[in-house]
């Protein structure tokens, strides 16, 4: 068995004949044939093309005393993808994102992720996996090798190797093999094959894949080999990733291996007895990924932007200017693109504050916004109308009050003065700020044992309609994920779908945050409301409760890219934010199967 020296770190890394050679550092190796130098004086290093391999370790004895495969040498560096498959070779085999057709003899060869096989957010040829840093990653994950062909196929070698298309400066201009990266170190994504473990159903290479048969490979993320930085850098996660590589005579199959790992929390002591118990100090995933880290892991190649990437902004919440250069769509509303099929709503991805939270869809305009407030200001008092004039006297014989029908004229009274103007009336009350009295309904009493699909129930606005439930109690399933709110392929509840038909309405898209009625947890484990934020995030800005006047836009949508960037049709990636401080990796989502609506 070789060691292979990545970064620092010495793993195990199995090689088997008809592998490239490759030089030690102690001297040549032995001839390739069965007349080896003798047991007790074998040339050191590695043996010679074609059967001397790439171990550091000499072949096992002939009868004859002689070592066929060269004897003891010094350590090996681990071949790259292209050395050990070949420029060509490389870039068939598995059903990868780029990858095209192998050789002939590995055409009918395919890797199959066993674990994901049901579970579409999976591409077939990859396996991906998210975890804290301070302990190995127990949830393994099977890659199968199908021979579909109708003849068997000789696989000469097993073996993880690095990833050549995470470079370390400046990115590949164009896609690569299958299962490669195609992200630039921006996304902070490097080439990790330490950080990755193997374990197949078959010990010893070559050997026979007769026609239909398969190989199992159980993989395992070692995210203790990690690095990721801390919280003060404002990024909490490394993005990493390696190529497992089924190699025959007639080329390589390669299958992706990708991984986020998590910085935890360190600050807090563990006490279970506590209610709520304070947060387990060695195993909380408390600090996250960016959302590009989180992208390049699941496979989307999409420009989110630069502060998406790099650092986890507090203040990019608004919707982003032509300038910013990202690939952000300003879409609110969908429609179903193909009317016979119904829309698929998948969650990737979500890095939260842990509590069950339901999401869906509603038929837009049903959620209207009305404002509870204070009636505006009344109208003002009209103005007073001036005085009437006063009547002439009437005429008498000397001046004094006159009779009925005086036979001279009295002289005229003068006018009377003009009245003065009524006061303006004082106006209404102000208004209180506006309430989305629909869309975020009344708080219920919040409390940590309280299951928040319960109270969600209780007060969800009869328009949405829920599709499923991000599963994460608050009551301590798995510490390592943050009871499941912070990873990569979060698990849903029982029950749960992951399309739904709305026919030919126009829609929106929801999700339950908790956010107002139980709000985050801090590093001393217990849950704060955070009641700005309200209980609800939806698609259309209208209808957000802001954590201010500015933040309403709480959903970016940009159309969907896989791997090699290519865009999928009628497809789209919601990134959420429910809290306000902008990382919009809350929940991430995919929408297939639908068209923007006006």
């Amino acid at each position: 068995m070789n060691r292979l020296l990545v970064l620092g770190v010495t793993v195990p890394l199995i090689v088997f004949a008809s592998c490239s050679s490759n030089s030690s550092s102690s001297g040549t190796g032995g001839k390739p044939g069965g007349t080896g130098g003798a047991s007790a004086t074998g040339g050191a290093g590695t043996g010679g093309a074609g059967m001397g391999g790439m171990s550091a370790t000499g072949g096992t004895p002939a009868a004859s005393g002689g070592a066929p495969q060269g004897g003891a040498g010094g350590t090996a560096a681990g071949p790259t993808l292209a050395q050990l498959c070949g420029a060509a070779t490389a870039m068939g085999g598995a059903a990868g994102a780029a990858g095209g057709a192998g050789g002939t003899a590995t055409a009918s060869l395919s890797f199959v992720n066993q674990t994901y096989i049901t579970d579409n957010r999976v591409n077939p040829s990859e396996a991906i996996f998210s975890f804290i840093n301070t302990v190995d990653d127990p949830h393994t994950q099977v890659l199968r090798l199908h021979n579909g062909g109708t003849s068997s196929v000789e696989i000469t070698s097993l073996q993880i190797v690095g990833n050549t298309l995470a470079p370390a400066t400046g990115a590949p201009a164009t896609p690569g093999a299958a299962g490669g990266t195609l992200f630039p170190q921006t996304y902070n994504q490097v080439s990790l094959p330490a950080a990755f473990k193997m374990t197949a159903t078959v010990a010893t290479f070559p050997t026979t894949l007769a026609a239909g048969a398969d190989l199992d490979v159980t993989v395992q993320f070692l995210s203790t080999k990690t690095n990721p930085p801390d919280r003060f850098f404002n990024i909490g996660g490394q993005s990493v990733s390696a190529v497992l590589v089924a190699q025959t005579a007639g080329g390589c199959i390669p299958a992706g291996l990708y991984a986020t790992s998590l910085w935890n929390n360190s600050e807090t002591a563990p006490d279970p007895t506590a209610n709520p118990p304070v947060l387990a100090s060695l195993n909380w995933a408390r600090y996250e990924p960016t959302f590009g880290q989180i992208l390049a892991t699941l496979g989307y190649k999409v420009n989110v932007g630069s502060a998406y990437i790099m650092s986890l902004n507090t203040f990019l919440m608004g919707i982003p200017a032509p300038g910013d250069q990202t690939e952000e769509v300003q879409v609110h509303k969908f429609v179903k693109a193909d009317a016979t099929t119904p829309v698929e709503l998948l969650t990737v991805g979500r890095f939260s504050p842990p509590t069950d939270a339901p999401f869906g869809w509603y038929p837009t305009g049903m959620l209207t916004g009305s404002v509870a407030g204070g009636a505006s200001g009344g109208a003002g008092g009209a103005a007073g109308t001036g005085g009437a004039g006063g009547a002439g006297g009437a005429a008498g014989a000397k001046g004094g009050a006159g009779g009925a029908a005086g036979a001279a004229a009295g002289a005229t009274g003068t006018a009377g003065a003009a009245g003065t103007a009524g006061a303006t009336g004082a106006g209404g009350a102000g208004g209180v700020p506006p309430v989305v009295t629909d869309a975020q309904p009344a708080p219920f009493v919040a409390g940590f044992t309280a299951q928040a699909a319960m109270n969600q129930a209780a007060t969800q606005p009869a328009p949405l309609k829920v599709v499923a439930t991000m599963l994460s109690s608050p009551l301590g399933v798995d510490w390592n994920t943050s009871n499941y709110s912070e990873m990569v392929l979060p698990p849903l509840k029982m029950g749960s779908a992951t399309t739904f038909d709305p026919g030919t309405m126009t829609f929106g898209i929801w999700a339950f945050t908790d956010q107002r009625s139980a709000g985050g947890v801090g590093s001393d484990g217990v849950f704060a409301p955070n009641v700005p934020n309200g209980d609800y995030v939806y698609s259309e800005d209208a209808l957000n409760v802001p954590p201010d006047a500015a933040h309403t836009h709480r959903l970016r949508v940009y159309p969907l890219k896989n791997r090699a960037g290519v865009v999928v049709p009628h497809s789209y990636l919601l990134g959420w934010e429910e809290a306000g401080n902008a990382d919009y990796n809350d929940y991430i989502f995919v929408l297939k199967n639908v068209s923007p609506a006006p």
